[in-house]
């Protein structure tokens, strides 16, 4: 500091730091050094630390069982996962060739793949006493009948449909569905075998058409259809009372009479034969369900410009929404492109030498085998795959992605050079 020109920082000798104390003049007292901005009045303290300033050594605490049980098992992992590294860069070749061994092996798996797509099966508990009170019914008494609808309303919203044509055009309805035919395991399905018919010969049908008998020549003939549905109570083929609230919606009175209804229900009811088509699957008609599914693309394609028509049956809306979930399963597809390419993105670079675009798709290859040998072994021991977990593909490999992400940063971040012998160290030393 004094050959520098720096100005004195203490008072005895100019230019001496704390860190260096000059030795004693001869002929002179030693004094310690004391730093200028020490105030007069006060003691000047020593610059080295005395004993009483050490501190003492904490003992180390004592871990408990737990603790130490998770210790042993951290320090296990750790082994097991530093000689595969070491293993994965010695034998690189050699760990690829066994790992898609593994996963071709556990792949075979996939032959038991079966998809759940019954709702009862899937959210609601199969031991609840709920599901053995339905299976004690289904045991004990005949199979309820099904039932298929037809909603018909006018072109526009809120218009009544008693009139003539909308009635005719239902009329025309329902001849498209008694001429609807289908065919399952070699069988001809028909309207005729596939009603219900509480009297053995006639099928039950119950609608607005009732108050013509079904005729399209009675209604033809009749002058006016809204002073016909005013004249009394509708009796179906059968000869049973129709309650009008069963066949005519939104219905409008003035006092006693009908002035206008907006839409009407025409239902026909089906013969249930339950059975068990597959051992791993509910009861139920497949005669009906084939039968059901065309009458309703039969109604759907019927195009009449007086009336609006909506086919409703159970089986059309399980079909529903499985088209819908398939739907999905396109822009899953989309998202795992785009996730691909967010991860390529993000380890490239402009060098040459540090990008690691080649290493998305080697990591993204390792997932894929990882998801498929987990559901490969969940279908061989009896799992079946449902819409519930139709996001975890992509959950994993986000996953998987995001691991790459941590191990290739703590690659870089590290410094001084690096040999392939140290990788698995530092990876399981820290990777977090």
């Amino acid at each position: 500091f004094a050959m520098s020109g720096a100005p004195p920082l203490y008072d005895d000798h100019p230019g001496v730091t704390p860190q260096h104390t000059p030795y004693p003049v001869e002929g002179e007292e030693y004094v310690p050094a004391t730093p200028m901005h020490t105030p007069p009045d006060e003691e000047a303290r020593p610059i080295y630390p005395t004993i009483e300033d050490v501190p003492e050594k904490e003992e180390p605490r004592k871990l408990n069982c737990l603790e130490k049980a998770s210790a042993k098992m951290h320090g296990l992992i750790c082994k097991f996962f530093m000689a595969l590294g070491r293993f994965a860069v010695n034998r690189p070749w050699t760990l690829i060739l066994l790992s898609v061994l593994f996963a071709a092996i556990c792949s075979l798996g996939m032959l038991r793949f079966k998809v759940e797509d019954e709702p009862e099966t899937l959210f609601t508990p199969q031991d609840s006493q709920a599901v053995q009170d339905e299976k004690w019914v289904e045991s004990t008494f005949a199979d309820p009948p099904g039932s298929i609808y037809i909603y018909v309303t006018a072109p526009k919203e809120g218009d009544n449909t008693i009139t003539k044509t909308i009635l005719q055009g239902l009329m025309d309805l329902s001849g498209v569905v008694n001429t609807t035919t289908a065919t399952y395991n070699g069988e001809t399905l028909t309207y005729s075998n596939r009603c219900l018919k509480p009297d053995g010969a006639t099928c039950r049908v119950e609608s607005v058409l009732d108050y013509w008998h079904n005729s399209p020549a009675l209604l033809a003939a009749d002058p006016d259809v809204l002073a016909t549905v005013n004249a009394g109570p509708a009796y179906s083929s059968l000869g049973r009372q129709v309650q009008q609230s069963q066949i005519m919606g939104g219905v409008k009175t003035d006092s006693s009479n009908v002035v206008s209804a907006a839409a009407f229900q025409w239902q026909l009811w089906l013969h249930i034969d339950k059975v068990r088509v597959n051992a791993d699957q509910r009861m139920y008609d497949p005669r009906a369900k084939e039968w059901s599914l065309q009458v309703s693309k039969n109604v759907q394609n019927y195009i009449n410009r007086n009336l609006k028509q909506y086919p409703y049956e159970i089986f059309t809306q399980q079909e529903e929404s499985g088209t819908n979930i398939r739907q999905d399963l396109r822009k899953f597809f989309m998202g795992l492109v785009l996730l691909i390419l967010y991860a390529m993105l993000v380890l490239s670079s402009s060098s040459w030498i540090h990008s690691r675009t080649a290493l998305t798709l080697a990591s993204v290859a390792a997932i894929t085998m990882a998801v498929i040998c987990g559901f490969a072994i969940a279908s061989l021991i009896g799992q079946k795959w449902n819409q519930v977990v139709n996001i975890l593909p992509f959950l994993l490999l986000g996953l998987g992605i995001d691991d790459t992400f941590v191990i290739t940063d703590t690659l870089r971040k590290n410094p001084g050079p690096l040999g392939v012998e140290d990788l698995p160290q530092i990876l399981m030393t820290r990777v977090p």
